[in-house]
């Protein structure tokens, strides 16, 4: 134990001791260590914390180290060789100038407590998530990210992250503490890579999911559009909520607006269909199926008198039953007028149509001529 003197170096006689297992450098001046070090082939513990040591050797890590304390000192970087130390049960470069950490420490698979608190690190490396960590200490730096794969840590116990500009997760969440750390972590693994989440993370998640078939909803139709202040899909961030309102005018306005007009015939057959059978009013808000946009106008009409031998035989079938005749007649009365309806709906749709037409012509006509006046030139 060699702490608090005002050694500028490590004294040559400590290279002697070869079966020396603990040195303690605590607090003195020492800038650099030499290679004499690797003497020590039985040291199993440096502390050479609050010194003034600007970087660590690479003979350094060819040590049988399982305790490694470099705090307070003026680091700028770690060496790679640092993945030698498989024995390293704690690493504390705590208190130094690092911006980065190498990749080999992924390589550490005995490490159990790693503090890196107060440096200018902005990530953290995902081989962290590899190893058996049970304490982790990241405070005081400039990490805004803990990486996904973290919740694989399953021995972590602590881990410490004040003042850091957190975002993923929230720095709401990581008030929380440790389990909804874990917990958001386990989400957004689910979220990216679209599987199931982990057994032991989140063993509830699975039934939260809704598993039902998709429907002719508007949420269907426009996944990524907001329906209102009280609809979406439920999310764990509270953002949305379920909800069974029905969709707004305008909603339906721009749904509508993405059916072709060879749709529009298609609802005309449909309704002549309807009137020729048991009248349903639900049928009246279905979207219809595609069909061919070369279909002629022509086919209307035809489809019509092919639903007139049903009509007279529903007429001949009421007759049968004279009992039943004043309901009959009220619902003649309520088809008739639903008749009326339909028919001035088809007008209006034929004059659409016949305006939507010419406006092609008109169209195709300018550009004959814009293709002939080109030529020309």
């Amino acid at each position: 134990d060699l702490s608090k003197n005002r050694f500028t170096e490590i004294p040559p006689d400590v290279w002697l001791f070869a079966p020396l297992e603990t040195l303690n450098l605590y607090h003195n001046c020492i800038k650099s260590i030499p290679e004499s070090i690797k003497n020590l082939q039985m040291l199993t513990y440096l502390n050479i914390s609050r010194n003034l040591l600007s970087t660590l050797p690479k003979y350094l890590f060819d040590l049988p180290l399982k305790v490694l304390v470099v705090s307070n000192n003026k680091l700028v970087s770690i060496p790679e060789e640092i993945g030698k130390l498989r024995d390293l049960m704690e690493l504390d470069i705590s208190c130094n100038e690092l911006q980065v950490l190498p990749q080999q420490i992924g390589k550490l698979t005995s490490l159990r407590e790693l503090n890196i608190r107060r440096n200018n690190l902005h990530m953290l490396p995902d081989e962290l998530g590899d190893l058996p960590l049970v304490k982790l200490d990241f405070s005081c730096n400039k990490i805004s990210e803990i990486p996904i794969c973290y919740r694989k840590l399953r021995h972590l116990q602590v881990i410490v992250l004040d003042n850091n500009p957190m975002q993923l997760p929230p720095a709401q969440i990581c008030l929380k503490g440790k389990v909804h750390i874990f917990k958001f972590l386990s989400i957004q693994a689910c979220l990216r890579i679209d599987k199931k989440p982990d057994s032991l993370d989140l063993p509830s998640l699975g039934k939260r999911i809704p598993s039902q078939p998709l429907t002719d909803s508007m949420e269907d139709f426009y996944p990524n559009k907001n329906h209102g202040p009280d609809s979406g899909i439920g999310s764990d961030n509270g953002d949305k909520r379920l909800s069974t309102t029905e969709p707004s005018d305008d909603d339906t306005i721009s749904l509508h607006s993405q059916v072709s007009e060879s749709t529009r015939e298609q609802t005309l057959r449909n309704d002549s269909h309807v009137m020729g059978s048991k009248l349903d009013p639900q049928k009246d808000q279905e979207v219809y199926d595609y069909i061919d946009p070369n279909a002629e106008e022509g086919a209307v009409p035809e489809q019509r008198d092919m639903q007139i031998g049903p009509l007279l035989s529903y007429i001949k079938e009421r007759g049968k039953h004279p009992e039943k005749s004043q309901k009959i007649e009220q619902n003649e009365d309520w088809a008739d007028e639903k008749r009326l309806q339909k028919e001035q709906l088809l007008a209006e749709d034929d004059d659409e149509l016949k305006e939507v037409t010419d406006l092609r012509k008109i169209a195709a006509q300018l550009l004959q001529q814009e293709q002939k006046h080109r030529y020309c030139n």
